[in-house]
């Protein structure tokens, strides 16, 4: 890769030109599932506090979830591979570039002083979009910071921190238009090839391993492809639309200890459901009899905070608590779709299959969590 025009973004931002000096992929935890992702250090002329030692730069470039895309499918004959693959690549051209969009437009609309992020997020230095040479992200490097693994589990210190963030963020959701400003480029055939591959996803789970309730979800949910673009057109005037991430797992969240230093990926990010965010975080990322128990206690503590903290500001909260379980409910079946396309993907992946002894236990215990979401879904609507 070459950077004389990283050095010439960079002198653009600062008033000062560095020299780039190493280059390479970070290597704390899981990076670059839908993107390449790189730490290039820096030297300055001159010493200055707010002069980076070294920068993060973000591309949009598929890694590893393009092989996943395609060993999470149907089987494809011999034959067929060649003409498959190019579909897939064309496809996710498209989703890296729909992603990269987003992004930058998130990191880019929280770089503005008077309208600070709700939550930790890195600081973003420049943004060039997918017509560009050089089509990239370039943000502070959260150094020191450790990604936990997806399967281990959150703490329930974690999940509190995290549901705080969360909060914050549909604080500034209620009080704020600005983030509503966010052009997200829809682009139905790459909705509804995301909604198909879902479906098949389900189908090749069922081939594997009989689980009834995918059974129902498939035949209720996710044989009709519609389920995807129905939630996004359905939040896009809805009057309970908050900022949501929409893909909060293990890697997105960077600590140093306890102290959730940064979120990260907004590639997802969308006018969504108050109980996108949450449900995304606490199926997957906890164990299915913790969260059990811990669901009630969360969610009354959702409604409590986000009360406080809106009164706080002079706002009323704009929903009841039955209104907050109703949303919880009508969440479930896209919450399902997402959960049966993320499953499938991290089991044909690094993310799960890690080449070690414990691959299969660890692929059991998120197909656990999937199944205990399932479950609750399809007793939820009584199919």
């Amino acid at each position: 890769m070459s950077f004389p025009w990283l050095a010439t973004a960079l002198q653009k931002k600062f008033g000062v030109m560095p020299t780039v000096g190493t280059s390479g992929p970070i290597t704390e935890g899981s990076h670059g599932y839908m993107a390449q992702i790189r730490r290039v250090t820096l030297e300055w002329p001159i010493e200055r506090a707010d002069l980076p030692k070294s920068v993060v730069i973000k591309s949009p470039v598929a890694g590893s979830a393009a092989d996943a895309w395609m060993a999470a499918g149907e089987e494809v004959p011999e034959a067929d591979k060649l003409k498959a693959m190019e579909e897939h690549a064309a496809q996710m051209k498209k989703v890296q570039e729909m992603c990269h969009c987003i992004e930058s437009q998130v990191y880019g609309l929280f770089d503005d002083d008077s309208y600070p992020a709700p939550c930790p997020m890195p600081k973003t230095y420049a943004s060039f979009g997918v017509s560009h040479d050089h089509p990239s992200i370039i943000m502070e490097d959260i150094t020191g910071a450790t990604i936990y693994d997806i399967a281990d589990g959150w703490t329930e210190k974690q999940l509190y921190t995290i549901l705080d963030s969360i909060i914050d963020i549909h604080v500034m959701s209620f009080t704020t238009d600005k983030w509503k400003k966010i052009d997200y480029p829809v682009e139905p055939e790459v909705e509804e090839h995301f909604a198909q591959m879902a479906n098949e996803f389900a189908g090749e789970i069922l081939k594997r391993q009989p689980l009834p309730s995918l059974e129902k979800v498939k035949k209720h949910v996710l044989s009709n492809t519609s389920w995807f673009m129905a939630m996004y057109e359905k939040y896009a005037t809805h009057p309970l639309s908050v900022f949501v991430h929409g893909d909060m797992w293990a890697p997105q969240f960077l600590w140093r200890g306890d102290t959730l230093a940064a979120i990260v990926d907004w590639q997802l990010t969308h006018p969504g459901s108050i109980m996108e965010d949450f449900l995304r975080l606490i199926t997957l990322g906890i164990s299915h009899s913790i969260r059990k128990s811990l669901t009630p206690i969360l969610l009354q503590y959702y409604y409590s905070q986000i009360t406080t903290k809106l009164a706080a500001k002079g706002v009323p909260v704009p929903f009841t608590f039955d209104e907050m379980m109703e949303e919880y409910k009508l969440s479930l079946p896209y919450s399902c779709g997402m959960a049966v396309f993320a499953f499938s993907m991290w089991s044909n992946s690094p993310v799960l299959k890690k080449g070690k002894d414990d691959d299969t236990v660890r692929i059991g215990e998120m197909f656990s969590r999937m199944a205990g979401l399932l479950e609750e879904c399809v007793e939820a609507y009584g199919w």
